[in-house]
C-alpha cells in the first residue's frame, strides 16, 4: 500500500506523486550537477530543441531548462491537473482498484 493509502497508483495531486526527479545528460552538460529550478513535462521540447542548437518558438508552452550557463531562479506558476474515476461509469475497466 502507497502513502495515502492509495493502493495502486500515483494519479493523485500529492507532493510525493507530483515532485519527481528528473534526470538529464547530453553533450556540455556537466557531471553532477543538480538545480533546485521548477520544470514541468512541457519543458522537454523546448530543451531539447534549445540543446540542439535552435531556438523555441515562443508559442510552445513549456520553456527550456537552464542546463548550460547561467541557470537564474526565477518565479513560475505550474498547472497540476488530477482527471481520475468516478463511480458515475467513467471507471476505467482497466484499473485495478475496486470500490
Amino acid at each position: 500500500m502507497g502513502q495515502y493509502a492509495q493502493m495502486y497508483d500515483k494519479r493523485q495531486p500529492y507532493e510525493s506523486d507530483i515532485k519527481v526527479p528528473l534526470i538529464i545528460k547530453g553533450p556540455g552538460i556537466e557531471e553532477n550537477t543538480t538545480s533546485d529550478l521548477p520544470v514541468i513535462n512541457i519543458d522537454l521540447a523546448p530543451t531539447i530543441i534549445s540543446l540542439a542548437g535552435l531556438k523555441p518558438s515562443r508559442l510552445m508552452d513549456g520553456r527550456p531548462i537552464e542546463l548550460i550557463g547561467n541557470k537564474t531562479k526565477t518565479e513560475r506558476t505550474m498547472l497540476v491537473e488530477y482527471y481520475g474515476e468516478a463511480k458515475d461509469g467513467t471507471v476505467d475497466p482497466e484499473c485495478p482498484w475496486s470500490y
